[in-house]
């Protein structure tokens, strides 16, 4: 395998970038021709060509024509940091590397435009920020800070992590507040006057992010617009997760060509399997189905099969996937980097929705499934049927009555920033009976799985035993994906993921399958990471909330389980981590 280069045109458009941002920030001042020299040296030469001229004047017009020359630098220093009447608007972004890349989304609009940030702006933003950050923070604002209208640039502050970030006024609201858009980011917010400023910084840098249309789709609504629930399914599946993207078009008018939103499934071919949306020509108008199913796949248009291909899987590299392993219990030397790698992990694998099973009425009855991943889960186990004609053996899942309306339980795995693993505690006869039967197999397994046969040929969803890393205890587990030598493990009854060798999987015995998984994912309502911000901390703050605690979940949705979590004194989890910067409400 040969190096690869790095690609002159993106290191090209670096340059322009880090030369611009420097500048702006008075580090550098660039020359015609091309070479930087720092501040300080430019004034002593500018200064000594001024000494220069002035030695046939008078001594006091040559210390006034300095004095004036320094003024006026001076000026135009602070001209270049803050915005001039005749500036509207942002710059415009520039054109995206490619049109095929890994990224993550920042926002999903009310229309369906996705937001899209280019592979190559992370240092960009990353010095906007700093530079805005250094300049507002502890800023209070001026007179004129205090009245706006519709289109006028600004920096605003943002608060969900209380950063500021270049903005633009939208729509003026009652109250002295403000409909300001985040332009790097797309996202639309609500902002007081008191946290908005008129001068301005960065403003010959252009805008981060580009608004990528549905356009090969349409929704199937009665007034032809997005409903908010599926818009807010599409957010949670492309907004802050690394996705496989694919567009078209030129830059300010780019179109979403594919996003691949799970392993082997796209977010289009998503929304059409969920009756969400429907195809569209060329002229924005719905496909005729009869069309389609009497042409042949051999005269299926490139269109087509762009969105019905198959994407690879993904997959985790041996050497992340070795560290991703997190103990069932908290600990103080637990690090956040260890439930940050649990996170990448489960985050490259749909959950399971066979781990949780409600005997209560789905709360919308309607045709639509509550759940994609519902949907995936059901679509990949009719592939298996399908392939070979047979039904592997699958584990009981964890049964919650209709009637329970709130549960005790323990946190035993992060799963996403939201979501997490948890064990009953709820002491019932039932439970009492089934807790007694696992920890007998438990204690049969540690004497006897080594012995058991191996499994030669290991399969994605087939069950099986392993030891965990972490403690060296042998547990019940499901096999998510294989690749080469070693496969992605899911241990069932805590809900821990680990990278094993497959000479170190061996088969379940049968008896194992009758006790039920001893635990099923819960997801917090009503809540989701706020933008730009790092898993590792939403782990570490979920971690400090939610572990090593008895905790009563009140369950606010059945399928999928939502719940709001309180601790043994009272106090709400949910609320807990909405007052910290790294998690936001969801109205």
């Amino acid at each position: 395998m040969g190096l690869a280069l790095p690609d002159s045109h993106i290191q090209d458009r670096l340059f322009k970038q880090q030369t611009l941002l420097e500048s702006l920030m008075g580090t550098k001042n660039i020359s015609p021709k091309g070479d930087t020299t720092t501040a300080k040296h430019a004034d002593e030469k500018s200064e000594g060509s001024v000494k220069s001229e002035s030695e046939t004047s008078s001594s006091l017009l040559s210390s006034g024509a300095i004095s004036k020359k320094k003024k006026e630098s001076k000026n135009k220093k602070q001209a270049s940091q803050y915005v001039t009447p005749d500036i509207s608007d942002w710059l415009p972004p520039e054109p995206l590397h490619s049109l095929k890349f890994d990224t993550s989304a920042s926002y999903v609009d009310m229309d369906a435009n996705i937001y899209i940030q280019d592979t190559t702006s992370a240092d960009t933003l990353r010095i906007i920020g700093a530079t805005l950050q250094t300049k507002y923070e502890n800023s209070r604002p001026s007179p004129h800070d205090s009245f706006w209208s519709a289109g006028q640039l600004c920096v605003a502050k943002y608060h969900a992590d209380q950063k500021w970030y270049r903005g633009k006024v939208m729509e003026v609201l009652a109250d002295n507040r403000y409909r300001v858009v985040m332009v790097d980011y797309g996202n639309v917010e609500e902002v007081k006057a008191a946290d908005m400023r008129k001068n301005l910084l960065m403003t010959q840098v252009p805008r981060q992010c580009h608004p990528c249309a549905l356009k090969r789709v349409k929704p199937l609504s009665d007034d032809g617009k997005w409903p908010t629930t599926v818009l807010d399914q599409i957010y949670g599946y492309v907004v802050d997760r690394q996705c496989a993207v694919e567009l078209a078009g030129t830059c300010g008018d780019y179109s979403v060509v594919d996003i691949e939103v799970l392993p082997g499934e796209s977010l289009i071919g998503l929304l059409i399997r969920l009756n969400c949306a429907v195809l569209t020509d060329t002229n924005g108008n719905a496909r005729d189905d009869d069309d389609d199913s009497s042409s042949s796949s051999s005269s299926c248009s490139s269109e087509e099969v762009l969105i019905e291909k198959e994407i690879e899987a993904a997959t985790t590299d041996d050497s992340d996937a070795k560290k991703s392993a997190v103990s069932t219990k908290s600990s103080d030397d637990q690090e956040s980097e260890t439930m940050a790698n649990q996170v990448r992990i489960c985050e490259t694998i749909p959950p399971t929705f066979a781990d949780l099973t409600i005997e209560g009425p789905n709360p919308n009855p309607a045709a639509l499934k509550s759940s994609w991943l519902d949907i995936m889960e059901e679509e990949q186990n009719k592939a298996l049927m399908d392939q070979y004609r047979v039904i592997e053996p699958r584990y009981k899942p964890l049964v919650i009555p209709p009637h329970i309306e709130e549960i005790e339980v323990e946190a035993t795995a992060i799963i996403s920033a939201t979501t997490f693993f948890f064990g009953l505690v709820t002491e019932t006869a039932d439970v009492k009976m089934k807790r007694v039967e696992f920890t007998k197999m438990q204690a049969e397994m540690q004497e006897i799985a080594q012995d058991l046969p191996l499994i030669e040929m290991p399969t994605e969803k087939q069950v099986c035993c392993s030891k965990f890393q972490h403690d060296g205890y042998w547990y019940r587990a499901e096999i998510l994906k294989v690749k080469d030598k070693t496969c992605i493990l899911k241990f069932v009854d805590y809900g821990n993921c680990e990278c094993i060798s497959i000479n170190e999987i061996h088969e379940l015995k049968p008896e194992w399958l009758n006790i039920p998984i001893q635990g099923a994912l819960m997801t917090l309502y009503n809540l989701r990471m706020a933008p730009n911000v790092d898993v590792k901390d939403c782990a570490k703050a979920l971690n400090k909330c939610i572990f090593d605690k008895t905790l009563t979940a009140k369950i606010k949705n059945y399928n999928p389980l939502l719940v709001e979590v309180f601790t043994q004194d009272g106090k709400s989890v949910n609320e807990e981590l909405t007052s910290q910067p790294f998690y936001m409400q969801i109205d």
